[in-house]
């Protein structure tokens, strides 16, 4: 390839744009409810940021044998003009869940989540607050359900014998950027975020999108809010990459490695293997990750 027919941040971006999985099997584009989360019902997704991320809270569960049904209300909210019920401001996340059934799926995601830290030595368990309900422009059949705002979580106990609770975990608060990117593909470029300073950020953000999506038939923002694991793994590469964080890149030699048939750098910069004794090249051997 020429040095005139490349494009070095081209490049850079195109292999950015193959680190994010944009098939409806990542659960950040397509989720589903499934035995691996939990549904939370009935909180009030704003005032939930606060005690969570504002206010660094831990919070404990309640099945829905503890709630009480004449006051429960299936929904959740995150924009009620009306006064916010005791429920909303408490330390509890309520779920729909039966007793065992909700120890059974919070067990399974401590133990999955530990093993995930343990072994690859990243989070994959986070809170997602708000739903966008969205359609392919080829399949308008099919709605699909992605995440909005992802809090990365800690979960926790002190003993077997004691309940499970959950925290931030003070990493970043996430938007959806697998979402974002896939939606550009559909005409509709919803914003990323920086961070929420107060649970009027997280409002106006969901409605900027509400006022983006509004003509688009079908398209609607949900109040759910569930508890699951999402991959991120390799989102941190992919901001890694982003060349506006390294200055003087395009200067750099390192393009050279992207394209070595370039004449910008002379022979000089090309190590030749056929000139060193066998005894002095070190080759890469594969390892595990132990």
């Amino acid at each position: 390839m020429s040095c005139e027919s490349w494009d070095f941040e081209e490049t850079i971006e195109g292999l950015r744009d193959n680190l994010l999985d944009m098939s409806l099997r990542n659960n950040l584009l397509n989720f589903r409810s499934r035995r691996k989360c939990i549904e939370i019902v009935d909180e009030d997704i704003a005032s939930l940021y606060k005690i969570l991320v504002i206010d660094e809270e831990k919070m404990k569960f309640l099945s829905n044998e503890d709630l009480d049904e004449d006051i429960l209300s299936e929904n959740n909210t995150w924009d009620s003009n009306s006064k916010l019920k005791d429920t909303y401001l408490d330390r509890f996340l309520q779920t729909k869940h039966e007793s065992d059934e909700l120890q059974k799926r919070l067990t399974q995601l401590y133990r999955d989540n530990k093993t995930t830290y343990e072994e690859q030595g990243y989070n994959d368990f986070f809170l997602a607050l708000g739903f966008l309900e969205w359609k392919e422009i080829d399949h308008s059949e099919g709605i699909h359900k992605a995440p909005l705002v992802l809090v990365p979580m800690s979960i926790e106990r002190s003993s077997i014998s004691q309940p499970f609770t959950v925290r931030w975990n003070g990493d970043e608060v996430r938007s959806n950027l697998s979402l974002i990117y896939k939606l550009k593909e559909q005409g509709v470029e919803i914003p990323d975020f920086e961070e929420f300073d107060s649970q009027d950020d997280l409002i106006n953000y969901f409605k900027e999108i509400e006022s983006l999506i509004s003509q688009k038939d079908g398209w609607k923002i949900t109040n759910d809010i569930f508890l699951s694991s999402f991959n991120f793994k390799k989102f941190v590469m992919f901001k890694d990459l982003d060349l506006s964080n390294w200055n003087g890149i395009k200067d750099n030699a390192i393009k050279s490695l992207f394209n070595p048939d370039s004449s910008e750098y002379g022979s000089d910069d090309v190590l030749d293997l056929n000139s060193l004794n066998s005894t002095e090249i070190f080759n890469v051997m594969d390892a595990d990750s132990s």
